[in-house]
This record gives structure tokens, C-alpha cells and sequence, in this order.
């Protein structure tokens, strides 16, 4: 992973940030190596709350879980459209 960030521009991952760092991949391992690379991480929780380490793809994860995406469908809509 290191060979490909000395090339690259920017991270971005959406992978639980206990992960990432765990792995070495988390901003603190990463910005004295690469000082050329932003950084971007994004949680589908937010990153405070009692599901802020809760796997989840996206947003999408967010708002399954509120149970808000029923109140925004039609009877007889399936699936869901965001």
C-alpha cells in the first residue's frame, strides 16, 4: 500500500477507522510519510455516538437504520428508491 501512496494525490476510505488505524492506515501513520496526501475518511455513523464504530457502507447505512426511507415511500414501492 505504501508504493501505491508515494504516487498518489489522495486517500479515501469508507473502512471503520479503528481498522484503518490498526493497520497502519489511519491519518497519524500516514501524514509524516506521505505530507503531499490528503486525507479523506468517512463513516456511515459519524464519528462520535454509540454507533460510530458500526460497519456500514455509506450514508445509505444511515438512513436504512432511521427507518426514515419507509415514511419517504409510496404503498407498493419495492424496493425503496433513495
Amino acid at each position: 500500500m505504501y508504493d501505491l501512496l508515494r504516487d498518489a494525490d489522495a486517500f479515501v476510505s469508507n473502512v471503520r477507522y479503528a481498522s484503518l488505524k490498526q493497520i497502519g492506515l489511519d491519518y497519524d501513520s500516514l501524514k509524516d510519510h506521505f505530507p503531499q496526501l490528503v486525507y479523506y475518511h468517512f463513516s456511515s455513523y459519524g464519528y462520535e455516538g454509540p454507533k460510530a464504530e458500526n460497519p456500514g457502507f455509506d450514508a445509505a447505512a444511515f438512513w436504512a437504520a432511521s427507518g426514515v426511507l419507509k415514511d419517504w415511500s409510496s404503498d407498493g414501492d419495492v424496493p425503496i428508491n433513495m
